[in-house]
């Protein structure tokens, strides 16, 4: 397990608590997506919660590094970052779309090391059924798919520079899922798991989220709300952190009468 204090700061970063942190909140973006994809939800959790936005690499700070297509060893790097925080308090994940897939795949990691999250929230995503020779990502593909996960991208796509220099890490992280397949299991875990899509998501409509249920085990809560693909940043931004606060409050609550 890769760890350390140096590492985990790269692979998670951390915001400030007005308040001494009483939980921990891990967020994992999307493709193509870096840390500041949260900034917006900061106004809306409590102060009491500390936040952790995965980094991964080849965006923002880590720009100069090489982008990884492979979902275990990124999994490795954000399991040995997370383990690096204080386990006296609880831990919640949420991931959106492609990290919402490494957030189901990092929440088997840490139930194996006996530090199971105290809830799950997934959203806008399907379990992926890839294989490990798939082709990578042709270009024309890349720009259609990049339309579909949310319109405003075609600014992007309009600017070839832009789209030149974004290229790699998007290439990869679509590559991760294309190779990735979420294996059946006897033994999926057990942790209270909220799977969230928007109602006029393109993508992933709502019969895909609800495939998830086939690998979870415990307590699983369905949610539709409105929005497209990026409905956690865009229209149901406060539905979103408002669920994920109640959790905070609940799973708070739960500690302080145990």
């Amino acid at each position: 397990m890769r760890g350390g204090a140096a590492q985990s700061s790269l692979w998670l970063q951390a915001w400030p608590t007005r308040l001494t942190p009483l939980v921990d909140l891990i967020c994992i973006p999307g493709a193509g997506a870096g840390a500041s994809r949260f900034k917006a939800w900061q106004a809306h959790l409590p102060a009491y919660c500390r936040v952790h936005v995965a980094q991964l690499p080849g965006r923002e700070n880590r720009i100069d590094e090489a982008a990884i297509n492979d979902l275990t060893t990124v999994v490795d790097h954000l399991a040995g970052a997370v383990l690096q925080i204080p386990r006296r308090r609880p831990i919640l994940l949420f991931g959106h779309s492609m990290g919402a897939v490494l957030a189901y795949e990092l929440t088997k990691r840490l139930c194996d090391h006996q530090c199971a999250p105290a809830r799950l929230f997934m959203s806008a995503t399907t379990p992926p059924s890839g294989q490990a020779d798939r082709a990578p990502v042709e270009s024309q593909e890349l720009e259609r798919l990049l339309l579909a996960f949310d319109p405003e991208n075609k600014q992007v796509i309009d600017n070839p520079d832009l789209f030149e220099s974004l290229e790699p890490v998007l290439r990869a992280d679509f590559q991760l899922l294309r190779r990735h397949s979420v294996s059946a299991t006897d033994d999926p875990p057990d942790v209270l798991t909220h799977l969230l899509c928007g109602r006029s998501d393109p993508v992933v409509p709502e019969a895909a989220v609800a495939r998830w249920a086939a690998h979870l085990g415990c307590e699983i809560r369905h949610r539709t709300v409105d929005g497209g693909h990026q409905f956690p940043f865009n229209e149901s931004l406060e539905a979103v952190t408002q669920l994920i606060t109640d959790e905070i409050n609940a799973v708070v609550d739960q500690q302080t009468h145990q």
